[in-house]
């Protein structure tokens, strides 16, 4: 059974898997950096940070269009264009994040660094799963 969307409906499905994916990868990361022993003190500042990390996440993703995969790519070149997206991403929630450490405090470094492994494979997996189902 094939479901056929229009433009918007695919961006809007498409825009809310982002978000759970960006916080899937976030919450899993707190979970392998603590050791599935998250805190409430470690914990908060993400619950914080959790709606501009998100935001600016999902703004990088959609003006390089890191959610497309068109047919004629290769899984290379899916592979490292949702690479050089996420680390941008992660760059730019980095970013957020120190700008605004003194409000909302701050965040353990290695989580930025297994969201962005989490959520590379989230969205590669994403990408490949469209690319293969257009065919």
């Amino acid at each position: 059974m094939s479901i056929n969307y229009s433009g918007i409906h695919k961006t809007i499905v498409g825009l809310f898997a982002d978000v759970i994916y960006v916080n899937i990868s976030y919450y899993a990361s707190y979970l392998l950096r603590f050791r599935s022993n998250i805190k409430a003190p470690a914990f908060n500042p993400y619950l914080s940070f959790w709606p501009y990390i998100t935001t600016a996440r999902l703004i990088i993703l959609s003006l390089f269009k890191a959610c497309k995969a068109p047919k004629e790519s290769s899984k290379k070149e899916i592979f490292v264009n949702t690479s050089n997206v996420t680390i941008i991403a992660c760059l730019a929630s980095m970013s957020i994040v120190y700008a605004m450490r003194n409000i909302y405090g701050f965040m353990p470094s290695p989580v930025f660094v297994f969201a962005w492994f989490f959520n590379l494979i989230l969205l590669c997996g994403r990408r490949l799963f469209i690319r293969y189902q257009t065919q």
